[in-house]
This record gives structure tokens, sequence and C-alpha cells, in this order.
């Protein structure tokens, strides 16, 4: 034992007398430092303080997402018959799809999906339809999407939820009591102009999605109309046939720097005779709402006027309802009138366009200061 102690004694002497050696010598060869007065010193403290005090924030960014809820409009591109769960699916987005201020999803991009489930009709209906000589009644087809493929070639998983409303032939079409009433009156201000000029412009993009696709034609339906009357028939799903598939997880596109320009017109004045597109969040029904209910929309296209964003997409909308009368017999139709007082922007919007601002106000003040400008 005594023998492991003085080795150790000696080891630990040897590795002090070199770093006494090694400190020694550092000592001989660095220069004697030169100290700054205490005046000076101050001073350089509190220009450096006030540097980064004047120092601008970074730029603030906007994140471009499509968030949970949205609903894709999504056409089936051609004819399908149905014949089990889990058959391919193939649609085209027919309404782009917007996030902030960038279409993130044009209209034409491919959508994929799958037969999720097939359901029988119930024995009392089928009962019925033998009785009419229909053995093979029209079952019941849920399906979902869940690839989004884009045309420069990026692709996103979708999580999606396909609506009750959704499996319809849709087209636009525009009231004919009110385009009666266009042609007598005509046009009488800048607001029922722009109306019209979006119902046009959406009328032509529809009809240009729809184009894209392959419906069928006129022998080809008449085709599909006999096979339906014959007692043992096969199901098909018609080329053309618009699902809304809502989102259940939210679609990241990136993110976008918010300009001094951009935050500058964000929130400023409505154009005269703005047209906005927006969706309902609130359901609404003449049957059940009521006089001064609380109505919200949201918008799902920015407010731009001559490429300036006014509002930006996911700007909220709040008003209230203004008139409710619920449908009547002799199919007289319901009245429902809503009006919108309030524009929100989307959350953490406006604090976005404050620190732009203020880092640009930061930037001016420190210019002023050092150079005089």
């Amino acid at each position: 034992m005594a023998f492991v102690r003085g080795t150790g004694s000696i080891l630990l002497l040897s590795i002090w007398a070199c770093t006494v050696e090694v400190q020694s010598i550092e000592a001989q060869e660095a220069p004697i430092p030169q100290l700054t007065p205490g005046s000076q010193r101050k001073v350089a403290k509190e220009v450096n303080d006030r540097d980064q005090k004047t120092q601008p924030p970074p730029p603030q960014s906007v994140a471009l997402t499509v968030v949970n809820g949205f609903p894709l409009q999504i056409a089936l591109d051609e004819e399908v018959q149905v014949k089990e769960v889990g058959q391919v699916l193939h649609g085209s987005i027919v309404e782009p799809v917007y996030a902030f201020d960038h279409i993130v999803v044009p209209v034409g991009s491919k959508v994929t999906g799958k037969v999720t489930k097939i359901e029988s009709p119930p024995s009392g209906k089928r009962t019925l339809a033998a009785l009419n000589a229909d053995f093979t009644p029209v079952r019941k087809v849920e399906v979902g999407f869940d690839e989004l493929a884009l045309s420069d070639g990026r692709h996103f998983t979708l999580h999606t939820r396909v609506t009750p409303g959704s499996g319809q032939i849709l087209e636009l079409v525009t009231a004919a009591n009110v385009k009666d009433k266009e042609k007598k009156n005509g046009v009488k201000d800048m607001a029922s102009q722009k109306t019209n000029q979006a119902k046009q412009q959406a009328h032509q993009q529809w009809d240009n999605a729809m184009k894209e696709l392959k419906t069928p034609g006129k022998v080809h339906r008449l085709e599909r109309y006999g096979e339906v009357q014959s007692p043992v028939h096969r199901q098909f799903i018609p080329a053309g046939t618009v699902y809304f598939a809502e989102l259940e997880d939210p679609l990241e596109f990136g993110s976008e720097t918010m300009t001094v320009p951009m935050a500058s017109a964000i929130g400023s004045a409505l154009p005269e005779g703005s047209v906005v597109h927006a969706r309902l969040v609130t359901p609404l029904s003449s049957a059940t709402s009521h006089k001064g209910q609380n109505v919200e929309a949201v918008l799902s296209q920015p407010l731009m006027d001559d490429g300036t964003l006014i509002l930006p997409q996911g700007s909220r909308l709040k008003g209230s309802v203004k008139r409710a009368v619920p449908a009547r017999r002799m199919k007289k139709n319901g009245q429902l009138r809503i009006a919108f007082s309030e524009v929100v922007p989307p959350e953490g919007i406006e604090q976005k366009v404050v620190s732009t601002l203020e880092a640009v106000q930061a930037g001016k003040k420190k210019c002023e200061r050092e150079t005089g400008c």
C-alpha cells in the first residue's frame, strides 16, 4: 500500500511541475495587457446597448397552411363501375384552394381515393324494388380520398371526411327571375356589376374544369339509362360526380415573408363594390334560424385590389340574421337574409403586421440618428 501511494504522489507532482513550467513560459511571452479607461468602457457599453435596442426584429413569415375542416371540391375523372371496397378512384380539384394570398392547390390537381364502404339496401327497400322488377337496387357507396398530386410533382397524404351531401352531379345555374330583372333594369351600381362579373367568372372556371373530365356524351347516357331500366343491371358512379372532402389534418405549403407593402395594405378600407368569396361556418336554415342570430363566415379566397392584398384567405366575417321566414305549403320557399358588419383577420396576422411595420420604423430611426438621412 505504501508503494502505491508513493507512486501516486510522484505522478501528481510531475503533472504539477509541468503545469507550473508551462505557465511560467506563457507568462514570460504574453504581452502586458493595456486597459481601457473606465470612461471609454462606459461609452462603448451604452452604444452597444442602444444598437441592440434599435435592432429591427427579424422578418415576419406567414405560414401557407390549409386548415383542417376546409372542404376540397373533387370531381371524378371518369365513370366508375361499383365493384368492391378498396376500389381505386381518380378525381380532380374543380375549385382552387388558397392559403393566405397564394393558390396552393390549383384547379386540375389530381386526387386519388377509394371506395371505403358499400351498403346493401334494407330488406324493405329490396322488396319494393323487386315488386317493381328491379332486382339490383342502388347500393349506398361511401368513398374517401387519401392522396393529392400537384402539377409540380409534389405529393401530399390526405386524411379527409366526405360530407353527406356529396356524390351528386353539380351544375351552376343562374336564377331566371334575377336574370330577367337585370335585363329590364340593367346594372345600376358598381357592386351589382362586380357581382355579375364574379358569377360569370365562376361559371367559366367551372365549365373549364368540367371540360377536363371524361364526361359521357348523350349516346353514352342513353345507354346507361336503358341499362338501368332492365331488371338486373350494374351500378355506376358517373364521371363529373362531385365530392366535398373535408380535411381532417392541415396541409402545409411552406411560408412566405410578409413585406412592408403587404403589411400596410392588410386591413385597409375595402374597395367600393368589393366581392368576397366566403363559406358559412354557422349552419343556417330558414326553418330554425331567427332574427338577430349571430352568423360567421370565413373567406375561401383572398380579397385583392389591383394586385394588392386587402384581406387574406381565412379572414372571418361576422354578422347576424336580419330576416328569417320558414318555407310554407304550396311550394312557397323560405326566406333568409343575413348581413355582415365586421371583418377579422386570421389569428396571429395582426401581430405579424404590427411587427413588420415596427421593424421598418425602427430601421428608419436608426438611419436618421446615425447618418441623418
